[in-house]
Order: structure tokens, then C-alpha cells, then sequence
């Protein structure tokens, strides 16, 4: 076994790895909380995330209350694609999976393994993170998908509402 101090993981190293393989942009911190906070607004808000074909930078100024610095990044087409992609954290987070999942894969096929034994314990504890991070992120994506379901309900009139059962009704052999 070696003597060498186990390096703790640096996932934010390992992200923009990533992002300069795929030769990805990369966005400051202002940009990345600037997005953050404009989707979290859309996604709490079901009216706003039905305008969401229309993203402009006058609209994430009013969403965000952001300052005029959108007006230049919006000039920058990566940008543009990079924020209004709005599944940017589940890619990352899958990418990270796949990462965890390597580790693992590594540790179970050969568990004598000539590595630093705290390295190894290292990647595990951050694939269980990982693992955790996405767990959360899936059931978190589950209730906000039933939250939007049950405004849109919410938001149907009696007749339409009365339309879907009948609907439903039929298509269940029920009439």
C-alpha cells in the first residue's frame, strides 16, 4: 500500500474537465446564478413557464431582476444556448453519474486495486454523493411535475373538467 496522502475530490475540477473536453461554455458565477434563479422562478411559477418560448433579455431583466449585464451576454451565442438550457443541471449531474458510476465499476471488478486504499474511499464516498445528489434532484423533479399537474387542474373550468372524465370514462369502458 502507498504512503502518499489521498487527495480529497475536487468535483468542480472535474466538471470543467468536462467542459473543456466538450469544449462546453462555461459560465461565470454571476451567469450561473443569474440562470439559476430565472428557472427556479419559471419552474415555481407554471403561468411564466408557458411565456418560456419567448425568453429575451428583457424578459429574464423582469423574471430575474438581474442587472443590464444580460444585455451583453445575450450577445454571445453560447450563452444563449447554455441558458436556455434548462436541463444543464440534470446533463451535469448525469455525466457525474457516469463518472461514479466508472468508480465503482473499478472498485467491484478488481478489489485488489494497487491504489491509495483513502483515494479509493474518496471516489466512493463522492459516487455515494453523487447517487444521493441525484435521488433528491429526481424526486424533487417529481413534485414539481405533479404541482404543474394540479394547477393545470386547477386552472380547467367545470365543463372541461367534466370532458376529461368523460374522456377517461370511455376510454376505460365505463360510460
Amino acid at each position: 500500500m502507498s504512503s502518499k496522502k489521498a487527495k480529497p475530490v475536487d468535483v468542480t475540477k472535474m466538471l470543467q474537465t468536462i467542459a473543456d473536453e466538450e469544449a462546453m461554455f462555461t459560465p461565470s458565477k454571476l451567469q450561473r446564478e443569474v440562470k439559476s434563479r430565472f428557472w427556479q422562478i419559471l419552474n415555481d411559477n407554471p403561468l411564466l413557464l408557458a411565456q418560456a418560448k419567448n425568453i429575451n433579455p428583457n424578459m429574464i431583466r423582469r423574471v430575474t431582476g438581474c442587472s443590464s449585464s444580460i444585455e451583453q451576454w445575450w450577445k454571445i451565442e453560447d450563452f444563449r444556448d447554455y441558458f436556455l438550457n434548462n436541463n444543464t443541471f440534470k446533463e451535469n449531474l448525469r455525466g457525474l453519474e457516469e463518472m461514479a458510476l466508472d468508480v465503482l465499476y473499478k472498485i467491484l471488478a478488481n478489489p485488489n486495486l494497487d491504489g491509495d486504499a483513502k483515494v479509493m474511499a474518496n471516489q466512493l464516498k463522492a459516487a455515494q454523493e453523487v447517487f444521493a445528489l441525484n435521488q433528491r434532484h429526481n424526486a424533487k423533479v417529481v413534485e414539481q411535475q405533479a404541482y404543474v399537474q394540479e394547477t393545470r387542474l386547477e386552472q380547467l373550468s367545470e365543463a372541461d373538467l367534466q370532458q376529461i372524465i368523460d374522456v377517461e370514462a370511455e376510454e376505460n369502458g365505463n360510460s
